[in-house]
Formats: C-alpha cells, sequence, structure tokens
C-alpha cells in the first residue's frame, strides 16, 4: 500500500484520490463481496488509505468516499475521519498489552505467509496515529 500511496500523491498531487486494489493477495477464506480502494481524503494529507467498501457501498463509491473526506480536515490528523482518530485514541490498549498482542499478530501473519514489510506496512498508521498523540 506505501507504493500505492506514494505513486497516488506523485500521480495527482495536491488533490484527494483514489484507486480501486481489488484482486490482491487478501487473508479470506470465504469470498468477499465489495472492493478495495486505496484513497487520500485530503490534499495536504501524509498519507493514504485502505477502505474496503461492500458492493452496496462499492456502487457509490464516489459519494461514499466524498462523505467520508468531509471529517479529514481535522488537524489532530490531517486526512484521516476524525471520528476514527478519536476511537484510537480512547480504545488504545496499554503499551504491554499492545506489545503482546502485536508480537501474536506477527506471528500469526507471518504463519499465513506474509512477509515482515507486508506486516509493517499494514500497520503503519496507527503507529503514526500513536505519534500524535504524544506530540
Amino acid at each position: 500500500m506505501k507504493s500505492t500511496d506514494r505513486i497516488g500523491s506523485l500521480a495527482v498531487p495536491d488533490k484527494p484520490w483514489r484507486v480501486q486494489v481489488s484482486g490482491k493477495r487478501a487473508i479470506r477464506e470465504d469470498p468477499w463481496r465489495g472492493r478495495t480502494y486505496v484513497a487520500k481524503f485530503h490534499p495536504r494529507a501524509t498519507h493514504a488509505f485502505r477502505v474496503d467498501a461492500p458492493d452496496s457501498v462499492a456502487e457509490e463509491i464516489d459519494e461514499a468516499l466524498g462523505r467520508a473526506a468531509m471529517y479529514a480536515r481535522s488537524s489532530e490528523s490531517l486526512g484521516y475521519p476524525h471520528a476514527l482518530f478519536r476511537a484510537h485514541q480512547d480504545l488504545k490498549i496499554p503499551v504491554q498489552e499492545r506489545n503482546f498482542t502485536r508480537l501474536s499478530l506477527f506471528e500469526g501473519l507471518r504463519a499465513e505467509g506474509l512477509n515482515e514489510t507486508e506486516i509493517r506496512s499494514a500497520l503503519d498508521y496507527h503507529e503514526v496515529l500513536d505519534g500524535l498523540s504524544r506530540r
């Protein structure tokens, strides 16, 4: 996803954007009826985000992402929907529990065939959010 974020931001500078990435490898045993996107919600955002949309939403994805973008203007986390940022802050688990859970998650994802780079890139933005709360 990092490469999609970087390429998208270079191709469409200073504007929100989205690209469909459905069909990539996913850890699911049953077929999922939806589409996956990478979206940048604000022109000055530093990150783009994975968005999983069920088919009923995917049919109107521009409207759905446009509505999400309206809530991604907070200076606390520019480009990330503010309600999700607040939920992350309010529901954070203690550091020791987080580290244990993270280690267990890494081991489980490695067992599923993901390498460390893939795992870390999936978790990176939560680390960014944690850093923002320490300011």
